[in-house]
């Protein structure tokens, strides 16, 4: 039994009933598929499902190769293929699909309750697996993967943890994050963007971390974006090993949300085991 095998034989069932999770991503990045045309795309999203799946359709630019460094000039004879969006019924599920790329997200819509992980990753493997039988009906070869990625994105609101629109109380929320207070030059902060990284043994992947400021998207007012990412690859780059990636990703996700923020907020937030 190999690492990635036994870390997923032995996971937590630490969960947290009112988390609160704005948005949850998985992602896998391959070598392009440089057949995959235009033209292709609407026999891919009937492969999805078709419009009784994703009845929503966009385009988008596309996304840069992760990880994320120097852009150097292109000069393209034809515009590239844009990034394609297929979007439920709510808007709440959507798949992107590039050339080099596959996501899965999920956003938070009103009424509309976190499915959880299990959900998630269901649609994401079914749309994975959809993708690769379409591109081997081509003939074309497999996708050779490069990198995945786990994210998940808490939104704070300041008036969870502050009377004052600052961020004098944010120790109270997060365990290595505080304002000292007391008689001072400066006063509380209004702002903060923090980012950490965690690597992990046998480099499975890299843990990432940032608490940032922003504007609440349910009302435009003051929040914290409380963002963690797993990202990293597999040795073998075979898409058998997806899941267990993923399953360890997840796990250090929810031991991480746990380890960082207060016993008051495992209160608050409904800690469960």
């Amino acid at each position: 039994m190999n690492r990635m095998q036994k870390d997923n034989s032995e996971k937590s069932k630490l969960t947290y009933k009112r988390a609160p999770v704005a948005e949850v991503f998985a992602s896998v990045q391959f070598a392009d598929i440089e057949p995959l045309k235009a033209a292709h795309i609407a026999e891919i999203w009937q492969a999805f499902g078709g419009k009784k799946a994703y009845p929503h359709y966009e385009e988008h630019p596309l996304l840069p190769k992760q990880p994320l460094g120097a852009v150097g000039v292109s000069f393209l004879t034809k515009p590239p293929m844009p990034r394609q969006w297929f979007m439920d019924a709510d808007q709440s599920m959507l798949l992107q699909l590039q050339k080099d790329r596959l996501s899965c997200n999920w956003q938070k819509m009103p009424g509309k309750p976190y499915p959880r992980y299990e959900q998630l990753i269901a649609t994401f493997q079914d749309a994975q697996k959809k993708l690769w039988d379409f591109i081997a009906s081509e003939a074309w070869p497999a996708p050779r993967i490069e990198q995945l990625e786990l994210g998940y994105v808490n939104i704070i609101p300041f008036t969870a943890f502050s009377d004052d629109d600052s961020l004098s109380n944010i120790g109270s929320i997060f365990r290595d994050v505080s304002w000292a207070g007391g008689n001072r030059f400066l006063p509380p902060p209004a702002g903060i963007n923090l980012q950490w990284q965690f690597p992990m043994p046998e480099n499975l992947f890299t843990g990432h971390v940032q608490i940032v400021t922003v504007q609440n998207p349910e009302d435009s007012q003051p929040a914290l974006r409380f963002g963690l990412h797993a990202i990293g690859g597999i040795p073998s780059g075979q898409a058998a090993e997806m899941l267990a990636w993923f399953a360890n990703a997840h796990d250090w996700i929810t031991k991480a949300f746990d380890d960082l923020i207060t016993q008051t907020m495992h209160t608050h937030w409904e800690k469960q085991l």
